[in-house]
Formats: C-alpha cells, structure tokens, sequence
C-alpha cells in the first residue's frame, strides 16, 4: 500500500478535475493584472498577485503560483497589511509542499504558527495540519503526530467535520508508517464514520483504500481485497481518476500478496502510469519499486533490480524517507536471492539505520505522551465550563492528590537512597573482601608456614560473608517493605474519594462523578500495581516443599477461574494430556494462569483460539510444553524485552495490564531450573515455551503467602 501518496492525492483531487477551466481563469487574472500595473495601485496589485498564486496553485502550478506569493508578501510587508500576510505564508507554505520543497515549507508554516498561536481558529488548525503533512513526508513521525492532534483538537472545538475526518485519516496514517496496522486502521474507521456522517465521497476512497493495505500488512488478504474492491467502485462511480491510481496499486499488491504476478503486474504498471500523468512522485516511487519485485518474481533479475535501483534514485532525489525504508529492504532481499551478498548487507545496513531513526521506542513513547497530552487538553477545557463550584473542589481535590503524591515519592526517594547506600557499602566490602582473598593465596603460595594463619583470615572472610548475605537479604525484603508500605497512603486516597462520591453523587453534576471515576479508577490501578511488585518482590524470600503436581488439574483450575472470560470472548481452548511434574501447585497454577490470560487478553480475531501441550522434543529431564494462541502476535525484536517488569509493548488504553505477568512467569520456571522464550509473528499469534524439569533441584524455592494466593480471579 502506498499510504503517504493519498496524502497528496486527497487535496490535489479537485486540481485535476476541469483543467481548462483553470486555465481560462488564470488567463483573464493576468490580464486583469496587466491593467493594475498601469494604473500603479499598490492594494489592488497586491490583491491581484494573491489571486494569481492561489489560482496557479490551484492549477497545480506550484513554481508559478510561489514566484506571484513573493511579489504580493513584499508588497504587504511594504503596505503593513497584516491581515494578508498570514494568508500570504499559508499559501507559500502550500506551494512548498506541492514542489515537494518540504523543508521550506516546514520553515514558512512553523513560524506562521508561531505569530497566530494565540487564536485557535480554523485559519490555525488548517496550518498545523500543513505543517504536519510536511513532517510525515520526511519521516519525523513524532513532531507529525504533535500537529495533527494539534489541528485535530482546534477542528473539535470548532466542530469542522471534514477537518475532524482528515487529521483522524493522516493519524492513522503515521500509526500506519510506524507498522502499527492495529492502530491505524482505529483511526481509518473512525474517519470512515465522519466521512459517512457528512457524505464525503472523495475521503471515503482513500479510508477504504487505506484500510484495504493495512490488512494487507497484517496479512488478513480477504478483508483487505474486500475493502480495495470497495474503494475501486466507489472511485469508479465518482470518476475519480487520482485515486484510481492509488487503488490500482493497491489491487496489484493483492494479487502479489496471492502469487498471482502477471495480474500483479497489470494493475502496477496502470498505477506508474497513473502516477506519471498526475506528477505523483511518491506514487510513482512506489510503482516502480513494485514493477521491479514482480519482474524478479518472474525470473526476469536484472530487469527488476533495474526498476528496483531506479526506484531509490527517486526516493533519494525526494527525500521520502518513508518510502526509501520499503524500497532499502526490497534491494537487500533480492539482492541477496541472485547471490549479491555484499550489496545486499549494504542495503540491509541502510535500512536498519533509517528504521532506527523513523521508528523506535522513544518515537512510539512520544507519540503515546503527545495523545495522552490531547485527552489531558480535553479534559482541562471541560473543566473551564463547569461553575465556580465545581472548580473549586477539582482545585482542592488535584492539591489533596499532588500533596498525596508527593508524599508518596518522598517515602520512595528516600527508600531508594537509603538502598543506594547500602549497595554502595556492600559493593566497597565485596571490593575489599576479594583484594583480601587475592593478598591471601599469594601469601599461601609464598609461606607454607604461614597456613594456620590464612586459616584463622578466611574463617574472618567467611563471617564477613554471611554478613553480606543477610544484607543481601534485606535488600531483597526491600521492594517488599516498599510496595507494602505504599497500599497505605493509596487506601486513603481511594476511600476519600469514595465517600466523595457516595455523599455527592448526582449533586455536582455528571461530569463530576466522571473526574472522580477518574481518580478512584486510577488509585485501583497503583494498587494493582503495587500488588503485583509485592508479589514480585516475595519471589526471592520466601521457602517451599517440593511435591508431585498433576498439570492437568492446575490448567483445569485456572480454565475453570477464567470460564467468565473465556465465554464473554468465544475461546475455543484445546488441552493435551499433561504428565505430573514436580513443584510447587500454587506456582504452576499462577505460571498456566498468567500465560493463560494473556492470550485471551491479546486476541484480535473472530474465533479465537488458544492451544495448551507439549512440544515432540525433549531435552534429557526437562520436558518443553507451550501456550498457543492465534492473536495479534509479538514483534519478535521485542521477545526479550516482554519478560522484564514493567515492559509493556501497548499503551495502557489499548490493553490493560501493569506489565508484571510475564516477569513473574519467567521468575517461577528460572527458580524451578527452567527456561521460558516466545516464538510469535505479528497478526498470527504467539507461542510461550517453557521447560519444566521431572527431577528439579530446587535449591532456593518459594512460598506464596495465603494472602496472594485469591489472585487468579482477574486477567493481568
């Protein structure tokens, strides 16, 4: 799918419709500007130059229409007619983008944004959407993110529906560059529903054609042919001709995605000529690249790669950084099917570092922070309109809450020093301990004579040790005390904001309730999160007696804790026979329900499955079993980071969670001498591993106390 080549494609639709129009327009403009040369007044000259650039740009003459835009900015700086000139740099900017001169026109919308960023109106909300279109052209997803929610919030407020439908397309667009289909294809919907709202016909084929390659992405090729068919009518009905090409191509990458090549090969080479007809260069980039990859899928290798190196000379000459990142990993691929290996890593090499620069946990981080920084804005200028009354008590409840908070992070600031300087003391013993037992063999070596003295240092070094080791343990009980110690101050918190609620529900207004929901929700998720560290911190501390353990009784237990979920989301769960395993029952049954809830929790499909046995090989004692499920999968550059605590790969309004499940999962099979790892691709689902040993020594087990043990009743 060519996303970002609808961007240009939207706006430039009516460009292209009744040419000779603009053109018999354009004619009398210049001839009317003629005469007001002669006549030599400046307002009128100045009013002509800006109906000529517009007009050019209309005509889809951007280097015309911004030579016109310079005559009639000068001559507003020279008349000081303020007004004019913000319209002035917002059509400089449009020209700028049109000749693809993105980062001049980065410069002219930035600083117009700048001088009329004290009124939020439709003028304001037009330029951030420029100006974010700009960025997403070379790539810079995260300030390209910023300004469409930006635009989007200005057109919310404003109540602009097709506004409000655009910046919601080119958010699903950017999620769309970052591969994260799921989300993109959110924001599409919700665009197709604006647009369905206000009949916008136009916007409709893109959202079905955009919609069509993200499914495509993901691999769901029915639904994504089914959605490409709906975007080729309906842009057949509408004479469409520019979005013709866009779909064109998309249907072409179907018949790909199928093994059918030469049709492929039809509807690419329609596109590229599509795209050169309508000076579309980011789609014709694409077409090339695609031409090529199915010349090499059929047989013909030096033709193909021909197209495919012509394909980078575009994007280079461009600047489309986005697209240079599909065609940098075409060349490496096919480079190295012919044998062109050395070529081929220098492709490889370039892609990896323009992946790293255009998509990488800091960027989705941001973008994460820049939505939750737009639901936040929401929010404050709800609260704007209630009374006097109202504001009032949000103000002394946010105080009460920050001076909670703030005592909460002093209690842990000064926890955490208080650690810091008792590792720092056990570090600098453990320094001194080995300088000692260096200085001691050298003297075992030199003086044999001088053995009882040795003996008499390392029964010291010894106790020294054993003192390490109890403040060792003490370290461990920390994280414990800490989490325990915190439920306190949240409690309070939690129960004021109840008893707010109970006594002046309905009283202070919906929205009201709502803030305080807000607040009782949120208090419930540290406290679940808290819960979870104190079960983490327990791991390491406490001891258990081994036993004989029936997995099959575990795994029907915890199905039978989750059979609530299990029909609310249509599970189809498949059990082989178990073998008994030594252990821990408590802790199996915790390792099957983590893993268990997690693949109900992560399925993105209409029949959900989730398969629970035993892998064929086996590896001297330890027996491999694995929890399958068909769900929206794990990108496998993540499948070490999943088991770390507190790593989450989704945003917390996407997937519940406090990113503790899979920790301890991995913390009880290490301390059973086991392995745990994930085998998964994305849009296909995900299988954990893990090894249990039939004769464990269980050296350092643990106990979970009775007061965690009722924890299985909810998903993670």
């Amino acid at each position: 799918m060519i996303h970002s080549r609808s961007i240009l494609l939207i706006f430039s639709f009516s460009l292209m419709v009744i040419p000779s129009l603009f053109a018999n327009k354009l004619d009398s403009l210049e001839s009317a500007l003629e005469y007001k040369v002669k006549t030599n007044n400046s307002k009128e000259l100045l009013d002509a130059y800006l109906e000529l650039g517009m007009s050019n740009l209309d005509s889809n003459q951007s280097s015309k229409a911004l030579e016109y835009l310079l005559i009639a900015e000068s001559l507003s700086i020279k008349l000081k007619e303020d007004d004019l000139k913000y319209e002035i740099q917002y059509q400089k900017g449009l020209s700028y983008i049109y000749s693809h001169k993105y980062g001049e026109a980065i410069s002219v919308l930035t600083k117009l944004i700048q001088n009329i960023s004290g009124e939020e109106d439709k003028f304001l909300g037009d330029a951030c959407y420029r100006l974010a279109k700009a960025y997403q052209l070379i790539g810079n997803n995260e300030l390209a993110y910023e300004y469409q929610f930006k635009a989007l919030q200005i057109r919310e407020k404003l109540k602009d529906q097709e506004g409000i439908a655009y910046s919601l397309y080119h958010i699903g667009g950017i999620h769309f560059y970052q591969l994260s289909y799921h989300k993109a294809i959110e924001y599409y919907k919700q665009c197709l529903t604006v647009c369905e709202n206000i009949n916008h016909q136009v916007l409709k084929i893109s959202c079905f054609g955009a919609i069509g390659g993200a499914y495509s992405r993901i691999n769901l090729r029915e639904l994504s042919l089914e959605y490409n068919l709906r975007a080729y009518d309906l842009s057949i009905s509408l004479d469409g001709q520019p979005q013709l090409s866009y779909i064109t191509f998309n249907l072409g990458d179907n018949y790909q995605n199928s093994g059918n090549f030469t049709k492929a090969l039809d509807y690419f080479i329609q596109a590229h000529d599509r795209n050169i007809e309508n000076n579309d260069q980011w789609g014709e980039i694409s077409s090339t690249k695609k031409i090529g990859e199915i010349y090499i899928a059929l047989g013909n290798e030096n033709k193909g790669l021909g197209f495919l190196r012509e394909s980078l000379i575009l994007a280079q000459k461009l600047g489309a950084r986005p697209i240079m990142l599909d065609v940098y990993i075409s060349l490496a691929t096919n480079l190295e099917k012919v044998g062109e290996f050395e070529e081929s890593n220098k492709y490889y090499r370039n892609f990896s570092s323009l992946k790293d620069s255009l998509r990488n946990v800091a960027i989705l981080q941001k973008m994460s922070d820049t939505k939750m920084q737009y639901e936040i804005t929401k929010k404050e200028k709800d609260i704007l309109k209630r009374d006097t009354v109202l504001q009032n008590m949000y103000r002394n409840f946010l105080i009460l809450g920050l001076f909670a908070l703030l005592v909460i992070l002093y209690q842990v600031h000064s926890k955490y020093k208080n650690q810091a300087k008792h590792s720092q003391i056990q570090t600098e013993k453990n320094q001194q301990i080995q300088q000692q037992n260096i200085e001691l063999e050298k003297v075992h070596l030199k003086l044999i004579k001088t053995n009882q003295l040795l003996q008499e240092q390392n029964e010291q070094s010894l106790i020294q040790n054993r003192k390490l080791e109890r403040k060792n343990d003490e370290l461990q009980r920390f994280a414990y005390i800490a989490s325990h110690d915190l439920k306190e101050p949240l409690r309070n918190i939690g129960s004021f904001a109840t008893l707010l609620k109970r006594r002046f529900k309905g009283e202070l207004g919906e929205e009201a309730d709502d803030y305080i929901d807000f607040i009782t929700n949120n208090v419930s998720r540290m406290y679940d999160l808290l819960h979870e560290i104190l079960i983490y911190s327990k791991l390491e501390n406490e001891d258990i007696l081994e036993e004989l353990v029936s997995l099959e009784e575990v795994v029907s237990m915890v199905i039978g804790t989750f059979k609530g979920k299990i029909m609310e989301h249509g599970v189809d769960i498949k059990v082989a026979n178990l073998p008994d395993v030594k252990g821990h029952k408590l802790h199996l049954g915790q390792l099957f329900q983590n893993l268990i809830s997690n693949s109900i929790k992560y399925t993105d499909k209409k029949n959900p499955k989730v398969e629970i046995g035993i892998k064929e090989k086996f590896q001297g004692n330890d027996i491999v079993f694995f929890v399958k499920d068909n769900g929206i999968g794990i990108d496998m550059e993540f499948r070490d980071q999943v088991f770390e605590i507190f790593k989450r790969l989704h945003g917390k309004d996407d997937y519940e969670g406090t990113g503790v499940g899979l920790a301890i999962c991995k913390k009880i099979v290490n301390q059973n001498n086991g392995e745990i790892w994930v085998e998964s691709e994305l849009g296909k689902g995900a299988t954990f591993y893990f090894t249990l040993n039939t004769k464990p020594k269980l050296n350092t087990l643990f106990l979970i106390p009775a007061e965690v043990q009722g924890l299985s009743a909810e998903l993670n």
